[in-house]
């Protein structure tokens, strides 16, 4: 049966292509490639795992994804958690921040709740996105997170299953981590996914006064 409408299909199609006129067969096939090459649009929800985590982070306020009760700030701390065993994660934080600044930073209360060692990571993160890209980070976010650990702490791995060996930069040892990969490796992803054309990495952070 299936041969049968197989054998039907390759002879009605042209014979039904023949009796339209140019200008029909036309709209037929630009329709047809308008439907097929149609981007998808994602519905983000609050992640329930790790992979929607990655999705979510990468994909959220890309202009082809909307979101259901969306919670930014939950988010960015669960890849603060998640992203120390996870390169792949970490490079993406800072186009998040990027794109979710507004929100997150909208409710700073909640980053300070972060424990000591997240408080290290996101510190680093904040201050990395606003070298990267034009987001004015509140100075007294991130002192409250500088508060959050002793300035004689051992330092922390980002990412400890990948790390070789201590390369940190001036920006990560002041927040007391150890990174396996330098500040300069987050800029051409970042340059990438934002359209930032040329990033100036040593530029000075941006920092909102406290009010």
């Amino acid at each position: 049966m299936k041969d049968l409408g197989r054998r039907g299909g390759l002879r009605g199609g042209p014979a039904r292509a023949k009796k339209l006129d140019a200008s029909r067969r036309v709209a037929i096939a630009r329709a047809g490639a308008a439907a097929r090459w149609k981007p998808t649009v994602l519905t983000l929800t609050r992640p329930k795992n790790l992979a929607e985590l990655h999705c979510f982070v990468a994909q959220y306020g890309n202009g082809r994804a909307h979101t259901e009760n969306c919670d930014p700030v939950g988010v960015l701390i669960s890849a603060v958690a998640a992203c120390r065993d996870d390169a792949g994660l970490a490079r993406m934080i800072p186009v998040y921040l990027h794109r979710a600044h507004d929100e997150i930073l909208a409710d700073p209360k909640r980053l300070l709740a972060v424990s000591a060692e997240e408080a290290r990571v996101l510190g680093y993160f904040l201050e990395l996105t606003a070298r990267l890209g034009d987001v004015a980070v509140p100075a007294n976010l991130l002192r409250g997170l500088r508060r959050k650990f002793h300035a004689n702490a051992r330092p922390v791995a980002l990412f400890r299953r990948e790390l070789a060996e201590s390369r940190a930069s001036s920006l990560a040892a002041s927040w007391k981590l150890v990174v396996s990969e330098p500040d300069e490796s987050y800029e051409s992803y970042f340059t990438k996914m934002t359209g930032n054309q040329r990033p100036i990495f040593r530029r000075r952070p941006k920092l909102r006064a406290a009010p």
